[in-house]
């Protein structure tokens, strides 16, 4: 059991970069526990207050009531909430008997001191470098790194999935992650993207699945620590949401452009965009009226011909007008 535990926590993108002697202390805390056919695990909106390896038996996950995803021998669960200091995101319940080793929050907790140290190193290091994060104070950089973790990816891993994991913000370090977004539309993003953005900063979810298409390693900011990040900091993760809106826009009036700009276009456009509110049935651009380019983060636009008949098209979130 011992040997298994210690393979298994050795894999993990959030317990691999323990020592031996720290596995090994990890390990003697772990309780097993029997799970029979049927059985409720834990239940989605609960506050998680251990995480789950599976040694044997079959594990399904739901979400708002529909399946997303079946677990087994070696897979993990329940680490989510406790890192983010989030509910649990979905339900997991038993559907072919098997065994159990639990990791209680005390254990957790553990874990993730012994990495702090860790963690703060090499986020230090990427935002020191990187050419967005480089440009805000010292004093902010090292509160952005002391809030965060790091976590690991293997090619095919998922680093997001839609609803699951979307309480947090991950900052690309090392590797290519392949972004799909709610519309269908693909796009790479390389060291420097952040993930999560747009649910985070904007209150809209444009990304369905984000997936590790080599070695990927990230910087995780739960949304409780960003709560407490504000001026430069938040500045920064505010453009890279946007950004990452404008390289999602799908359907009519594509911002294919966009995408063909270097990293500092990016950022000038961006930066010169501002965020509108409009009530339902508000005019947000007229006939004549100046030229504009518009994005919609959240809700839908109906573009109507100058005679006011029927609208020509609507506009979804993450789709654009005026490019």
């Amino acid at each position: 059991d011992r040997q298994f535990l210690t393979g298994v926590l050795q894999r993990h993108h959030l317990f691999q970069d323990l020592e031996d002697a720290e596995r090994n202390d990890i390990v003697a805390y772990m309780q097993p526990q029997t799970a029979e056919l049927g059985e409720s695990i834990c239940e989605q909106g609960q506050v998680g207050d251990c995480c789950y390896i599976i040694q044997s038996g079959i594990f399904t996950v739901s979400m708002d009531g529909r399946i997303v995803k079946q677990l087994k021998a070696r897979q993990t669960f329940g680490e989510l909430a406790m890192l983010y200091s989030c509910n649990r995101t979905a339900s997991v319940t038993c559907m072919q008997g098997g065994v159990l080793w639990q990791m209680d929050g005390n254990c957790f907790r553990l874990c993730m001191r012994r990495l702090t140290h860790k963690h703060l190193q090499r986020a230090m290091g990427f935002l020191n470098n990187d050419p967005n994060f480089r440009a805000i104070e010292e004093v902010e950089r090292n509160k952005l790194a002391g809030a965060c973790s790091v976590q690991k990816f293997g090619p095919g891993e998922t680093v997001l999935r839609e609803g699951e994991a979307f309480h947090c913000i991950f900052i690309v370090v090392d590797g290519t992650v392949q972004t799909i977004g709610a519309r269908g539309k693909s796009w790479l993003m390389k060291k420097g993207s952040v993930l999560g953005a747009a649910k985070c900063m904007l209150d809209n979810q444009l990304v369905k699945i984000v997936k590790a298409i080599d070695e990927v390693t990230c910087l995780v900011l739960s949304m409780h620590s960003l709560e407490r990040l504000i001026g430069p900091v938040e500045d920064v993760l505010r453009r890279s949401a946007m950004k990452l809106v404008l390289k999602g826009c799908a359907g009519k009036g594509d911002l294919d452009l966009f995408g063909r700009l270097s990293d500092q276009q990016q950022n000038d456009f961006v930066d010169r965009l501002e965020q509108v509110t409009f009530q339902p049935g508000d005019s947000v651009a007229e006939a004549g009226s100046p030229a504009q380019f518009l994005v919609v983060v959240e809700g839908e636009v109906d573009v109507s011909p100058a005679s006011g008949s029927a609208p020509a098209a609507t506009l979804a979130p993450g789709m654009s007008y005026g490019a």
